[in-house]
């Protein structure tokens, strides 16, 4: 009974709290989310601040307030997760550090729409019922809405699928390997409904809850048996492929200076070389890793295929460029043989809005927030299509 009495004083306190305080306090709710994905991985705490959103929706008094509920949340949840992007305004300088925080929170103030709408959707279809006798179809329909959102944000303007509920699973491989029968998305309807148990239990009556607690287990202990079991099946290794991955830990900032693009290359080419007994037959490099034109560049490739063994060969990222009839960049990926011939070139096909190019419509009234292009002052252009490299 006591539990009971503290609840219903909760809840009490929050239908006392004004729309104003109640935004407020949905703001720092999702600024917590974001300490539930990488690198800190605390997502205990969905499970406070997503009861959170679901208790204070049906206390909006209307649609637009409903929707500015959801709107906060995602806000606090966007900013405090993509709050590294701050840290690639310091590669240019002619913006000023507060400048990355400004793109952080215009990134942030696009991307929570989304949650506004899914919380608008929910209130629309609820507002008129008992949240109590409705709890559970009210918890379903809230989850599939959401789920269906972030869907939505990771495809819409080519997409921005950053932070989505699956991922606060990153640091179990067991967890992960769910997402092979339903993917991130999948997995995350799941993760949201987990995350809602304990709203769940405020909601419904004790036995009901006991259920509900019952079907948790019962999700967290398939998710885990079947983990176990992928990641027990041996793994089939193809012995006429071996990869040597490099990850030369340039800093950002230094990736792009012109002064050492010289010396980074050097340091790549030094950590791909290897001995003919190791039989490395794929040398991979990261994304932009090369800050020179490859395709057209004779002389670094050469110096590639210097540190290739016979029948070998490295792909690399780099920023390939048209200059004619006019000017146009891609985020490209090239395959370079032992001979310094370029076998396949790949332009990037699904590119990160305000990352590698910036919406035609919002690039102009958003370029006071620091949202236009960090990269050589362009936006990428988008590539063909998606299509399959068949490196040999």
């Amino acid at each position: 009974m006591t539990e009971a009495r503290q609840i219903q004083k909760m809840t009490d306190w929050l239908g006392r709290l004004r729309p104003v305080q109640m935004r407020g306090l949905l703001l720092l709710a999702g600024g917590v989310t974001g300490f539930s994905f990488a690198p800190f991985y605390l997502f205990p705490l969905l499970a406070i601040s997503f009861p959170l959103l679901l208790l204070a929706l049906p206390r909006a008094p209307r649609l637009w307030t409903a929707y500015a509920y959801g709107w906060y949340f995602g806000f606090g949840q966007f900013f405090t997760g993509l709050i590294w992007i701050a840290t690639a305004f310091e590669v240019d300088d002619r913006y000023p550090a507060a400048a990355g925080y400004l793109a952080v929170g215009g990134l942030a103030i696009v991307l929570a729409i989304f949650s506004g709408l899914a919380t608008a959707a929910c209130w629309k279809l609820f507002h008129t019922k008992d949240p109590k006798k409705h709890a559970l179809p009210m918890t379903l329909t809230f989850v599939v809405i959401w789920s269906l959102s972030e869907w939505l944000r990771g495809h819409a303007f080519t997409g921005f699928p950053w932070n989505l509920t699956g991922y606060v699973w990153g640091f179990s491989d067991i967890m992960l390997q769910t997402t092979a029968l339903w993917g991130v998305y999948g997995l995350g309807v799941f993760t949201l409904f987990l995350a809602l148990i304990p709203y769940l239990l405020i909601q419904l009556p004790t036995k009901s809850g006991y259920r509900m607690m019952g079907v948790a287990v019962i999700i967290i202990g398939g998710m885990a048996v079947y983990g176990m079991a992928q990641l027990s099946t041996p793994t089939q290794f193809n012995d006429a492929v071996k990869l040597k991955i490099i990850q030369a830990n340039i800093n950002q900032q230094d990736k792009w200076d012109p002064a050492k693009k010289a010396d980074n290359f050097l340091k790549y080419l030094r950590m791909s070389k290897s001995p003919p007994a190791q039989g490395i037959t794929h040398v991979i490099w990261p994304e932009t890793s090369v800050i020179y034109f490859l395709d057209t560049d004779d002389s670094r490739r050469f110096l590639i295929s210097d540190v290739l063994n016979e029948n070998s060969v490295l792909m690399a990222g780099y920023p390939r460029v048209q200059r004619s009839p006019e000017f146009q960049a891609w985020n490209s990926l090239a395959e370079v043989d032992h001979e310094g011939n370029v076998r396949n070139i790949y332009d990037k096909y699904h590119l990160v809005p305000f990352g590698e190019y910036t919406p035609d419509f919002l690039s102009d009234s958003l370029s006071f927030l620091g949202l236009g292009m960090m990269v050589e002052g362009f936006s990428y252009s988008r590539g063909t299509g998606i299509r399959t490299l068949h490196a040999s």
